[in-house]
């Protein structure tokens, strides 16, 4: 991964920053070329100190990147990113069956089959099953 980023001081302003290149081959995933952030103080010590957040942040968009370019993924989700995909994929479902109003892909129905029941059309009850619900707990 690289050496840790070392906070840097303004030779203008005395105030410390952190620096964090991203790497050319995950830069168009990050969306930047570098991290580069203001840590508020001219204090070597406590700029050391809040130096550690920022850059474990960046090296974590780079692994993250990194995982995405690659064909498996190591990435280990928390219960909350579980239910952040999730309702994300409800919401974006949801408002294409009311734009739509195509249901097949999520709506199954079993008629069975009319010879084996001996039922006719009139008395034929239909079995509809909905993929998901609007009881969702997230």
């Amino acid at each position: 991964m690289g050496a840790i980023a070392t906070p840097y001081k303004d030779p203008k302003s005395g105030i410390y920053y952190v620096r964090v290149a991203f790497p050319a081959n995950v830069r168009h995933i990050i969306g930047k070329r570098e991290l580069k952030m203001s840590l508020r103080t001219k204090d070597s010590r406590e700029a050391k100190l809040k130096a550690i957040d920022p850059t474990q942040d960046a090296y974590t968009q780079i692994e993250l990147a990194r995982a995405k370019l690659s064909v498996t993924s190591n990435v280990e989700l928390t219960p909350r990113d579980c239910a952040v995909i999730a309702q994300r994929w409800y919401a974006r479902v949801r408002s294409n069956i009311e734009a739509g109003g195509d249901t097949s892909e999520f709506i199954s129905y079993d008629v069975g089959k009319l010879s084996d029941t001996g039922l006719t059309d009139e008395s034929l009850e239909v079995t509809f099953t909905f993929g998901f619900t609007d009881t969702l707990s997230i």
